[in-house]
């Protein structure tokens, strides 16, 4: 899938035979994201459930946004405490990414339980299913941090195979949607609330979701023993012994033993010590323990996390919360412009998304400017708000959408979904690659899990803002 490149056959580097590395990135990607597609994508299960008397109209109307609330709240919060408050600092790798993985795994399994149970009403699947999102979020940040600190000291590339997985993850949950929704009945849109019934779907796509996970924590453990991964972690924990050695020797002792906290090999197999992977840096330095400028700290590394910050919530203030609500104007029997219109959006964003991802690995080894992708996101998200002037319905049927429809033909949502797409992929994708490459080799790992940071923080912000606007848009 990937052209030849140079850090695949360098002298005297272990090659990345197979492309293993790359696979078990990338499959590692899929696990941090396809619990939570597969949560947003099953609507129809979800919202049969929520309109089960008795229920909550507020909740069960926008269970969607409240569910997604929930989830990046909690995953915002995950990686704030384990960055801020240095649990990093006593969290092996183990604890990082394979506890995780147990743990969502087994959060999935409840949750493939509970869709073979019925006769439960609204208000129990709400105190059931909003506590799962905040667990998952949690579980994920910590696997999120953990897995982007470890791709960051790989070459680029790997960074990409993460990012990539996490659009396929997307973009298979929904391409399985429509297809199980084109193979039924179209259902009746009038039935507000009814009597919910065991949805064999929704328990195949919960189970898919529990399998990648068992298969990333498979990938782990793999991962561990492959001699390219190991190479590179053992190279860059070369790079922090000099670090922490050019510290000890300078004449700030506060300063060195600041620095003397990056000291920490970086695998846990055969005995070797914890490693400190999600752990806050000090202030950028020079490598021979200079302070940066703040100009300097504010540039590149510092602009990609803002970036990545604007990019990520503008994608998330109209996906899936503003975009779900959209509906076809065309008046026709045709269930592509009934209930299968949303399902088809999905699809075309998750895509275009996927597209982006994995165009990103042929935009060239040379990093573009922290200004360049700052200006790039900024354009980007002031484009965000036309989605508000396509066909919005609100899900409540006693509501209407108080702007004015602009673009009433059905070809503007999908090619503003292609758009948001393509370029959420494409420009994400770049960040998260290239920001850990501004930075000193021993704090590449730190960078890389402060870049995760801002993207989660961006998607929570997201989804307050979709939450906050569909409520004052609402008439």
């Amino acid at each position: 899938m990937y052209r030849s490149a140079s850090w695949l056959t360098s002298d005297g580097v272990p090659i990345d035979r197979w492309l293993i590395t790359y696979v078990i990135c990338l499959l590692l990607g899929t696990g941090t994201l396809l619990p939570w597609n597969v949560f947003i994508t099953e609507t129809k299960y979800f919202g049969d459930r929520f309109h089960t008397q008795p229920y909550n109209k507020l909740v069960s109307d926008n269970f969607i946004n409240f569910m997604t609330v929930s989830y990046q709240s909690f995953n915002l919060m995950g990686l704030v405490v384990v960055v801020y408050w240095k649990f990093g600092e006593t969290m092996s790798m183990r604890v990082q990414v394979m506890w995780p993985l147990i743990l969502g795994s087994i959060l999935m399994g409840l949750t493939c339980a509970l869709v073979e149970v019925e006769g439960i009403s609204g208000n129990l699947v709400m105190f059931l299913t909003f506590p799962s999102c905040a667990l998952l979020g949690f579980f994920a940040a910590v696997l999120c941090g953990g897995v982007f600190g470890l791709a960051s000291f790989l070459p680029a590339a790997y960074t990409q195979a993460v990012m990539a997985g996490q659009g396929l993850a997307g973009l298979g949950v929904s391409l399985t949607s429509i297809l199980t929704l084109m193979a039924q009945p179209q259902a009746d849109s009038d039935a507000a609330e009814h009597d919910y019934k065991v949805e064999p779907n929704a328990f195949s796509y919960f189970l898919v979701a529990f399998m990648d996970l068992l298969l990333c924590l498979v990938g782990y453990f793999c991962l561990n023993r492959v001699r390219f991964f190991r190479y590179h972690a053992n190279a860059n924990a070369e790079e922090i012994a000099n670090y922490v050695k050019e510290a000890s020797a300078a004449p700030d002792a506060e300063e060195a033993s600041t620095r003397a906290g990056l000291e920490s090999p970086l695998l846990e197999p055969a005995g070797s010590p914890r490693w400190s992977l999600l752990r806050m840096p000090t202030l950028p330095r020079t490598p021979r323990g200079g302070v940066l400028s703040l100009a300097q700290q504010m540039s590149n590394a510092q602009q990609y996390r803002l970036a990545v910050l604007l990019i990520f919530f503008g994608t998330l203030s109209m996906f899936p919360g503003i975009t779900s609500l959209i509906a076809s104007t065309t008046k026709s029997s045709n269930r592509f412009f009934n209930d299968l219109f949303v399902p088809f959006s999905f699809v075309v964003f998750n895509a275009t998304d996927s597209i982006g991802r994995i165009g990103s690995g042929w935009a060239g080894s040379k990093a573009p400017t922290g200004r360049t992708m700052l200006t790039a996101a900024c354009v980007r998200l002031a484009c965000m708000p036309i989605f508000l002037f396509c066909n919005v319905v609100p899900s409540s049927s006693g509501d209407s959408w108080s702007i004015p429809v602009l673009f009433e033909s059905d070809v503007f949502p999908i090619m503003f979904n292609a758009i948001m797409g393509l370029s959420n992929g494409y420009l994400g994708s770049l960040c998260m690659m290239h920001a850990p490459s501004f930075v000193h080799p021993s704090q590449r790992q730190d960078e890389g899990t402060k870049m995760a940071l801002s993207l989660i923080s961006g998607c929570t912000l997201g989804c307050i803002a979709t939450l906050v606007v569909s409520v004052i848009l609402k008439d």
